[in-house]
């Protein structure tokens, strides 16, 4: 196993095009583009977030091991308002997956899911694309 952060999968076509339109930017330095993230009140992104982690270790004297553990994860992003200075975001998680062969990680497991399922947290989407999530500098972007 290795340790994957992010997957983000793109269609063949839309590579192809991603690609031209990178060397037309190139090509166009001359002009500015700026992409800027303009949600609407009411859209919902639906993520997931996949995740798997090995660990190896040796004790002297003793065999190798490697423990591993993946979790895949799938939340919402929904749109509460929007102003030209960002967007105000509810982020749930409604739902979390966790595997492990370790015994005494199965328990932390199962604590961590419990924990998370549900979770609701606030931020802050500013155009240029900074989350925020500190309610006092959210204020601030308002």
């Amino acid at each position: 196993m290795s340790a994957i952060p992010w997957r983000i999968s793109l269609r063949p076509g839309l590579c192809g095009a991603l690609a031209l339109l990178l060397a037309v930017a190139d090509s166009a330095s001359a002009q500015k583009v700026q992409l800027e993230l303009r949600p609407r009140p009411g859209d919902t992104l639906h993520m997931r977030l996949d995740q798997a982690v090995e660990v190896s270790g040796t004790r002297e004297g003793r065999a190798p091991i490697a423990v591993g553990s993946s979790f895949t994860m799938y939340s919402r992003a929904i749109v509460e308002g929007s102003t030209a200075r960002g967007a105000k975001i509810l982020a749930i998680t409604d739902s979390i997956t966790m595997r492990t062969a370790d015994p005494n990680a199965k328990a932390l497991a199962e604590d961590v899911r419990r924990q998370l399922v549900g979770r609701q947290i606030r931020l802050r989407l500013t155009p240029d694309g900074l989350l925020v999530s500190n309610p006092v500098l959210a204020e601030l972007l308002k």
